[in-house]
């Protein structure tokens, strides 16, 4: 290897191990790692220790625009791609009136458009085309084989039930709309936050969040109550994970009290986008220009957890939420069965009622948990329920519940099951074989929790009390392993 060679770190989000950047609490890292270096023949791999990266320190939780990597990770947006967001200034940021608010709608029908439209999809049944061409063609007397409204009657009683339930059910959907719009979220307004209704919510905000809150717009992480600026997020909403995902403020902005100092800067960022997992922005802050990724951006539709608040800068609201982006809105479905009706549209219609009310009401199907009970939120697919096809998934907390409790262990492939004895109490005959590391049993043990212990992330979370003076801490775990 030449001893010339440049050896390159780059310290941007993107290269960070997951081990490193899923927990603030992970101090201990190996000591050696891998780095790339020039050759005059190519590219090589050496290994080389901490103690000759001392010049180099390894920084945890946010990491700051004077880094060395900074160079390397920084990307320029185009002005034609990017939308400027002036931080603490919504009225300068959206002084062209270009940006939503952060009203939503999923509604599918307007006052105005309900007839029109419902009856568009309603004749989407080649059946009802049918029997309204004979309709027609028993209107003229050359042609009629019976009463004229005797042709009409049983097409128009089968468009007004189905007119009326697709009514009702998007009744319920703006009903969930308003009460999405109308819920609170602290916003810094006159230099102290404030609760204001989340349809009021502009870009260029800065807004609060508290533990366990659900966020009400995409936002950019300024500081959390973790002092290396660390935020846990649960991105269940979102794409189905339970799992605890990282995110960060950057440095400049973590140490910045937003109500006591009054913070002023530029975001620019790209245009909203449908990519939940990807986000390319830059920040210019005292005199700084600081770049942006995935880890600082936290969207609408997650919940704060582990962390007791997040303060952040709204960049993308209402309709342009990157979770609205991905919400094509209610579609219009249609059973397999609906091929075989015939002329039975009328006691399809009526059994799909009473079948929605006997599921609703099913003692079996509530979840005393939630205190919620079955919802049939389209009645034209009663009976494709529980006709599966095809199965996709990574893992079984897909199909079942994503919720693990340690039951017993076959360590080695040895023919005994160790059990815990008590929920809070060790097994002495499992505590026994981990400490005979010498022997074959005892290292199959320990090598089984090393790697149950590395793949989780555990959070000292401190509880207040009635007392004052005592205080708990509550370790709230996540467990991050591939199970086979």
């Amino acid at each position: 290897m030449d001893s010339n060679s440049q050896i390159e770190i780059s310290e941007s989000a993107s290269q960070v191990p997951d081990f490193i950047r899923n927990s603030s609490s992970q101090r201990s890292i190996s000591p050696v790692q891998s780095v790339w270096s020039k050759t005059s023949g190519g590219r090589s791999i050496r290994e080389v220790s901490f103690g000759e990266l001392e010049s180099k320190p390894v920084r945890h939780g946010s990491r700051g625009a004077d880094s060395e990597g900074f160079s390397a990770s920084y990307k320029e947006i185009n002005d034609d791609d990017a939308r400027l967001i002036y931080i603490n200034d919504p009225d300068r940021t959206d002084e062209k009136f270009e940006f939503a608010g952060n009203s939503i709608r999923t509604g599918k029908y307007s006052i105005l458009t309900f007839l029109p439209r419902n009856l568009f999809e309603q004749f989407h049944r080649v059946a009802y085309i049918y029997f309204l061409v004979i309709a027609i063609l028993n209107q003229l007397p050359q042609l009629a084989v019976f009463g004229r409204g005797a042709s009409i009657m049983p097409l128009a009683f089968v468009l007004l039930v189905t007119a009326i339930k697709d009514g009702y059910e998007d009744y319920r959907r703006h009903r969930s709309d308003k009460i999405e719009n109308s819920r609170l979220a602290w916003v810094l307004l006159n230099e102290q936050f404030q609760q204001i209704r989340w349809k009021d919510i502009r870009v260029g905000q800065i807004i609060k969040v508290s533990a366990n809150e659900t966020l009400p717009c995409d936002m950019v992480l300024l500081s959390t109550s973790d002092t290396t600026g660390v935020a846990y997020v649960q991105t269940t909403n979102l794409d189905g994970e339970s799992n605890l995902k990282t995110r960060y403020a950057k440095q400049e902005t973590q140490t910045k009290n937003v109500e006591n100092e009054k913070i002023s800067g530029l975001i620019k960022c790209e245009k909203p986008n449908r990519n939940i997992y990807g986000f390319q922005a830059n920040m210019d802050i005292d005199g700084k220009r600081i770049s942006l990724g995935p880890s600082n951006i936290i969207l609408r539709g997650c919940e704060l957890k582990n962390t007791e608040w997040a303060v952040g800068v709204a960049v993308y609201a209402g309709r342009e939420t990157k979770a609205m982006l991905n919400n094509s809105g209610a579609p219009s479905k249609r059973s397999h069965l609906e091929t075989h009706y015939d002329s039975l549209y009328i006691s399809m219609e009526l059994v799909r009622v009473g079948q929605a009310f006997f599921m609703i009401q099913d003692n079996r199907m509530y979840d005393r948990a939630s205190n919620s009970r079955f919802q049939c939120r389209a009645l034209n697919i009663n009976e494709d329920l529980g006709q599966i096809k095809y199965v996709f998934s990574d893992k079984t907390g897909t199909l079942t519940e994503n919720k693990m409790e340690f039951k017993c262990a076959s360590i080695g492939g040895g023919g005994q099951v160790l059990r815990p004895k008590m929920k809070v109490k060790v097994d002495p005959e499992l505590l026994d074989l981990s400490k005979r590391k010498h022997t074959g049993e005892g290292k199959h043990v320990c090598d089984f929790f090393i790697a149950l212990a590395a793949c989780n992330t555990i959070v000292p979370i401190t509880v207040e009390t009635p007392d004052a003076a005592v205080n708990l801490i509550d370790y709230q775990g996540n467990l991050q392993m591939n199970r086979h």
